[in-house]
């Protein structure tokens, strides 16, 4: 059976004048999808000179499931010198609505960006008001992941060890070849999980849950996140395209064909509806793109 093809919708929007812009995320919305972007624009030396700051712009495209039809809507903030931080913010739905939190979680010390409440419609963006106070973002080689009687952490950036809960006895540890980059996931006593790309340590694991052993790695290049499907894990490969590869063994089991999309460096990838959606680049321009898997 033939594989459906990637179909891709340009991202950037040149009519704005942007000077920078952050991917959110890509989110379900009923049957449709939601692609969240944060801009702002370019001001001239003069206006500079005299005090104006350049406009800040949320960016909603919402997408039909195979992303060959976009509506896009966009709300502008004037006279605001703090910006949107992209890897802060998230979306949720409260009775069927669609909300925006420009702030849901705070990085780093003395962050300054803008915090707000945004509900998207079928007529656009409406700002709501102040998003409330964020919470702490802890990132993956900070967290404890439990599994059963079974704790999980990076005791240091290269060494993952495992404890049972509530005691201070070492149960194993690991040397990995990079920094923990994504989610620690466990199956049927295997935990996955992949690590940086920086250098040559980028890959994905799978190790014994009882004993720490590696019983496979698999040279990615660096992985930040990977879905369990049918077919396999799914997860971008060392040439920034999407494959399947087996859990039990790390052997690839087959490519997905995205034409030409390269999936972009830090992995905006999604799957959503046995779809698989991504941040990718192309010599086009950057791209969100979909393609059934």
């Amino acid at each position: 059976m033939k594989q459906a093809q990637p179909v891709g919708q340009l991202i950037w929007r040149e009519e704005l004048q942007l000077r920078g812009f952050g991917v959110a995320g890509i989110y379900p919305w009923g049957e449709k999808v939601v692609l969240l972007g944060f801009g702002f624009g370019t001001i001239s030396p003069e206006e500079h000179k005299n005090g104006k700051v350049p406009p800040k712009f949320v960016m909603a495209d919402v997408l039909s499931a195979d992303c060959s039809e976009r509506e896009a809507f966009l709300l502008t903030f004037q006279n605001m010198k703090d910006l949107f931080a992209e890897q802060e913010a998230d979306c949720y739905i409260e009775n069927g609505r669609f909300f925006i939190n420009t702030k849901k979680y705070v990085r780093w010390k003395n962050d300054k960006q803008i915090g707000k409440i945004i509900e998207l419609t079928d007529k656009g963006l409406i700002e709501i008001g102040q998003a409330p106070a964020p919470e702490q973002y802890i990132f993956n080689e900070n967290k404890i992941y439990e599994f059963g009687e079974r704790q999980i952490k990076m005791k240091s950036p290269f060494v993952m060890e495992c404890k049972p809960k509530g005691s201070k006895e070492t149960l194993w540890k690991t040397k990995l070849r990079a920094y923990l980059y994504s989610e620690v996931v466990e199956q049927d006593g295997i935990v996955y999980f992949g690590v940086d790309g920086n250098g040559k340590g980028g890959r994905m694991y799978a190790l014994k849950l009882d004993t720490g052993e590696v019983l496979w790695e698999y040279e990615s290049g660096g992985t930040e996140r990977f879905f369990f499907t049918p077919k396999g894990i799914l997860l971008a490969d060392a040439y920034y395209k999407p494959v399947f590869i087996c859990p039990a063994t790390g052997k690839e089991l087959g490519k997905v064909d995205f034409g030409g999309f390269e999936i972009t460096p830090n992995q905006q990838m999604y799957l959503i509806n046995n779809r698989l959606y991504a941040i990718a680049t192309s010599p086009d321009g950057l791209s969100v793109v979909s393609v059934a898997i």
